[in-house]
């Protein structure tokens, strides 16, 4: 049991901050992906609901997930989630793009935009904050041991 734990501290340790923005843009996906759920599998609006939003994004929860785990994938752990919650949120706004014409059909305020659905609002930060945070993680350095890796090849001479 202590050897376990040792391997898990060892591993959070060895993590750098992209790793945590990785982290947070997974945790946001699962709970938009909840949201989704949840607002969209009532009788009155599962016809906005589609199972291709679900996909990408249990896909972006797994992929961000898989890849964090070892060194040599962790560094395409935050594209992968921010790419497939992408493609989530394109099927998001297919399948609901005829609630958008309705609701502003008149023009657009702030006062329809808070009036939405909460389902519709709710996903649509959850979508926003998890692009910015899976972008700003797409840069930071994933693990530890990749910065050293990359400060002794410009230590030597070699390439940035």
């Amino acid at each position: 049991m202590k050897d376990v734990l040792k391997v898990v501290k060892e591993f959070f340790k060895s993590r750098a901050l992209g790793f945590w923005f990785t982290t947070a843009a997974v945790i946001l996906s699962v709970a938009r992906l909840s949201v989704y759920i949840a607002g969209f599998t009532l009788p009155a609006w599962e016809s906005y609901f589609h199972w291709t939003v679900v996909f990408f994004s249990v896909v972006a929860i797994a992929a961000g997930i898989a890849l964090s785990v070892f060194d040599t994938t962790a560094p395409y752990a935050a594209a992968a989630t921010t790419l497939f919650e992408f493609l989530s949120f394109l099927m998001f706004m297919r399948y609901g793009y005829m609630y958008f014409s309705q609701i502003f059909f008149g023009g657009i305020s702030l006062s329809l935009f808070f009036q939405m659905h909460f389902g519709y609002l709710w996903c649509i930060l959850l979508y926003v904050a998890v692009f910015g945070i899976g972008i700003a993680g797409m840069f930071l350095k994933q693990s530890k041991k990749e910065a050293e890796r990359q400060k002794e090849t410009v230590a030597v001479g070699g390439e940035v």
